[in-house]
C-alpha cells in the first residue's frame, strides 16, 4: 500500500471543506450586507372607500325561485355565488321554501342574508321539518 495515500484523502478532504465553509461564510455576508429589506413607499397608496359609502342596493320584493343567474348577480352576488345558489336550489328539491332553507346555503352570508331578509317573498319557516312528503307514498301490504 502506498504510504502517502492517506495524506492525499485527508487533504481532498481539507479542500471539500475549506470550500464549503467559505460558501457558507460567502452566503452570509451577502445576505447580511446586499439583501436589505425594503420598506414600502405608503404615501401614494390610495386606500378602498368604506362598504358603508358605497350606493346601496335597490332592491324589490322577490321570489327566490324564480330568480335567474344574472338576477341574483344583480343583487350583488359574484357569478361563482349565484351558481352556487342555483345548484343549491335544485339540490333541495327544484325550489325554496323558506327564508331558513335559503339561508343555509353557504355561498349567502349572515350579512348578506340580513340585508336581503326582507324582501325575500318566502316563509320564515317550513310548516314541515323536511321536503318529504308523507302523502305521495302509498302503504302497502306484501
Amino acid at each position: 500500500m502506498n504510504p502517502k495515500l492517506p495524506q492525499k484523502l485527508f487533504r481532498k478532504k481539507l479542500v471539500v471543506i475549506i470550500i464549503l465553509i467559505s460558501c457558507i461564510v460567502t452566503a452570509k455576508i451577502y445576505t447580511k450586507y446586499f439583501n436589505k429589506k425594503v420598506n414600502p413607499d405608503f404615501t401614494k397608496i390610495q386606500f378602498l372607500e368604506i362598504k358603508e359609502n358605497l350606493p346601496a342596493l335597490k332592491i324589490d320584493k322577490f321570489n327566490p325561485n324564480s330568480l335567474s343567474l344574472e338576477e341574483w348577480t344583480k343583487l350583488g352576488f359574484s357569478e361563482k355565488q349565484s351558481q352556487t345558489i342555483l345548484k343549491y336550489k335544485e339540490i333541495v328539491g327544484g325550489e325554496f321554501t323558506s327564508q331558513d332553507q335559503l339561508q343555509k346555503c353557504y355561498s349567502i352570508s349572515a350579512e348578506k342574508f340580513e340585508q336581503l331578509q326582507p324582501y325575500i317573498l318566502l316563509p320564515k319557516s317550513s310548516k314541515s321539518g323536511s321536503n318529504f312528503d308523507k302523502n305521495k307514498w302509498e302503504k302497502k301490504e306484501i
